[in-house]
């Protein structure tokens, strides 16, 4: 059999990431072809970052050394997001169905401080 290809694959690239605000959830959805709940890690790290590793296995029937043409990439990946609101990791449901992982964050509510300093004795304003 002639090679087609006989250079190993570049390292696994971090899997592809959508980011979508619902109300007031932060719902990540990465595409994880390959990828079974046992080969995967989901870390919330403080209330900004989503960490993903995991592993895509070599599962098929046939060596590798067969391969003829060698396009996916196989082994050990990692991913951080960084999250554009702070969420509550206790408001956390992930699910991997089909290929696709989903994380649901809920929003954390972030504290408002407000100063405030009176004008002059007298002015008669009041704050707002």
């Amino acid at each position: 059999m002639v090679k087609v290809n006989q250079e190993p694959p570049a390292e696994r690239a971090a899997p592809p990431v959508d980011l979508v605000r619902r109300g007031d959830r932060l719902i990540l959805l990465a595409s994880l072809p390959g990828v079974r709940p046992s080969d995967l890690r989901v870390s919330i790290v403080g209330d900004r970052q989503v960490v993903l590793e995991g592993e895509v296995a070599y599962r098929h029937p046939l060596p590798r050394e067969n391969l003829a043409l060698n396009e996916c990439t196989y082994g050990p990946f990692a991913r951080t997001v960084h999250l554009p609101l702070p969420v509550d990791a206790g408001g956390v449901a992930v699910a991997l169905q089909d290929g696709v992982l989903t994380v649901d964050m809920r929003v954390r509510a972030e504290a408002v401080h407000l100063h405030w300093q009176p004008k002059e004795a007298g002015s008669g304003e009041r704050p707002r």
